[in-house]
This record gives C-alpha cells, structure tokens and sequence, in this order.
C-alpha cells in the first residue's frame, strides 16, 4: 500500500471511506448509450433494479460531462504519448508492427505539444467536474459496450464506453450481467471514485450478489 500510494496520481488522493450496508449507487446517463444495443440497455437496467430490490439507493443521473468528448480527447493523447515513445518504430520493416499501430503513430506525429497539453487539462478539468458531481456515489453502473462482443479474435470490441473511465480516473470493475439472443455475454461497468479502489471492490463484490449474471 505504501507502494502504491508513493507512486500513485496526486488526483487519487480522495479517501478510501468504508461502504455502509446501503450504497449510494448512480445509474449513469449519457448521449453516448444512443449507439448502445437494446438487449444491453435491457440487462443493465434490469441489474440496477435487483440491486435497488437489494437495499441500495439506484438513481438515474445525467453525466455532468460528455463522455464521446473525453474519449476523443483521451484518444488524441494516447496517440501523441505513443508516438514520442514508439517512433523508432516506423524504422522497421512494414511487416514487423500492426497497421493500426503504424496509423496510431502516424496520427499521433501529426499533433502538437499545444494540443497535447490543452488535453491534457481539458480532461483533469473534466475529471474534477465529473467526481465533484458525483461525490457522494459510492459506485457508478455503465454499459461495458455499446454492442456485444465480436466473433472471432481480430478486435477485443468497441473501447467508446469504457475508456472515459480511464481518463476519469477510477477503479473499474466489469461484471457479467447476462447473454444476448446470440449466447454472448453481456457486461456491465461498475466505477468508482480516484483513490477508492478498495471501497470499490467491497462494493461490487455486494452487488454482484444481487443481479442475475446468466453464467
């Protein structure tokens, strides 16, 4: 622990406060979840309503800050990070790194400082303004993905809606909440505040008791 907090972000440092027996737990809603499947939305409601039967305090509330933007502007900052670290790269034979690896690279050669660095307090702001709306949560319910997984092992799927978590900061912990017409799971995210990681895990291990997860 003392490891961790040596080396841990400075904006990690809200306290880790113990959950009580009844959560503070926010159903979040975005613009984003207009792309979402249908059977998704399904499952994730029907978990926020079996762990609101559970004792908990379920509220819908809208996201104070837009997720598709922070995924745009964390996109961008990944691909300038990956392109002062990894330009040595393109030095090698086209067949020795991913096309859409070279691409990231690319892209990311293209950006500016200016732009890197306005990003970067563009999403710390964002950050801070998200979790001063939500300070009293103790989790935070969000679809894994818009749709369900892809077959076969050319993508891991759609990152849209998982990656804003980690621009924002938190501990995140995907639970299985069931299975599409097609037997493919379904997940669901359950986020928590910078800092609070074991707060967090004490809290999705008392929610996953409460929905139906159709392994």
């Amino acid at each position: 622990m003392a490891l961790y907090e040596a080396v841990a972000p400075a904006f990690t440092a809200s306290f880790d406060r113990p959950s009580g027996p009844r959560c503070n737990i926010v159903r979040l809603e975005d613009r984003t979840l207009e792309t979402c499947d249908a059977q998704i939305l399904k499952k994730v409601d029907a978990a926020a309503a079996a762990i609101a039967d559970g004792g908990h305090a379920v509220r819908p509330a809208a996201s104070p800050e837009d997720l598709a933007t922070i995924f745009e502007t964390l996109l961008r900052v990944m691909q300038y990070e990956a392109s002062r670290i990894y330009r040595g790269l393109l030095d090698l034979p086209e067949d020795s790194v991913g096309p859409k690896f070279r691409e990231m690279i690319d892209i990311g050669l293209a950006l500016s400082e200016t732009t890197y660095r306005d990003d970067r307090m563009c999403l710390a702001a964002a950050r801070a303004g998200f979790w001063a709306t939500f300070a009293d949560a103790d989790a935070i319910l969000f679809p894994a993905t818009p749709q369900t997984a892809p077959a076969g092992l050319a993508s891991t799927g759609d990152p849209r809606y998982i990656a804003p978590w980690t621009a924002l900061g938190g501990p995140v912990v995907t639970q299985p909440i069931g299975r599409d017409a097609n037997g493919l799971p379904i997940g669901m995210l359950v986020c928590g505040r910078p800092g609070a990681d074991r707060a967090l895990a004490r809290v999705a291990c008392a929610l996953d008791t409460l929905h139906e997860a159709d392994h």
